[in-house]
């Protein structure tokens, strides 16, 4: 996606595409053409079956008139948005982005998905001063949020009744869950504190809900920003928010 760094390919994502099996991944080894690669392992999913295929796979656009074979439904919105915020799944945010962009505007891209975003946080309310949307998981250097743009999401979703209960639930669970699993593992935050973390090089943030009372959201940067005391700090502030409720 624009503004990655070159080693965020494959690394922290594998390539976008599509079509694509496993993530892009044949044993060890990220693929980077993953639609050709889905057509030849479907191509050896039909051999080993017993269907006789004289040609090898490419890749292309079906043609007008051609007859599915088969439908495969996806996981539900909200199950495929707990797996991408439990352990920051940056394929699934990519992918979802463009997903946006086909549905509302026709175009399965990057640009049009971020588009879709911000004409939904401006109508939520969100302000948008200072905001920057590059891609859909964060990983972009061109990338810029503030904090009282996050804390104003939290609270459109919090107050939203058609997305409180899956976004609230998508979020990492203090000291139990996800990528807050090893972090903020004593009282009073344990359990109690439900929050999306955010690290790069440049960046490092902590953004989400402590009980029913507070919303928070902590942005650090840095070139580079020294991530581990950048989340000691992040974790005092949530275990003083959840000894005050």
């Amino acid at each position: 996606a624009p503004g990655w760094k070159p080693s965020f390919y494959k690394v922290e994502c594998p390539p976008l595409s599509a079509l694509i099996v496993d993530a892009g991944k044949i044993g060890r080894r990220t693929v980077d053409d993953p639609a050709l690669a889905a057509a030849r392992a479907f191509r050896q999913a039909l051999i080993a079956e017993g269907i006789r295929v004289p040609r090898g796979a490419v890749k292309g656009i079906a043609p007008e008139g051609s007859v599915p074979l088969a439908i495969a439904r996806s996981s539900s919105v909200a199950t495929l948005i707990r797996r991408m915020n439990l352990r920051s799944n940056n394929f699934i945010a990519e992918m979802l982005t463009k997903d946006l962009g086909a549905l509302e505007l026709g175009s399965g891209t990057t640009a049009a998905g971020t588009m879709v975003m911000r004409r939904v946080l401006r109508a939520r309310g969100v302000p948008l001063a200072g905001v920057r949307l590059a891609d859909g998981s964060g990983l972009s250097r061109y990338d810029r949020m503030t904090a009282i743009s996050l804390a104003a999401l939290l609270i459109s979703a919090w107050s939203d009744p058609a997305l409180h209960d899956p976004f609230v639930a998508s979020l990492p669970v203090a000291g139990i869950s996800g990528t807050l699993e090893d972090r903020l593992e004593r009282l009073p935050a344990r359990g109690r504190v439900r929050a999306k973390t955010g690290t790069t090089y440049r960046a490092s943030a902590l953004s989400g809900y402590v009980g029913r009372r507070y919303v928070f959201a902590i942005l650090q940067n840095g070139n580079p920003i020294p991530w581990w005391y950048a989340r000691r700090g992040q974790d005092r502030f949530a275990q003083v928010l959840a000894g005050r409720l």
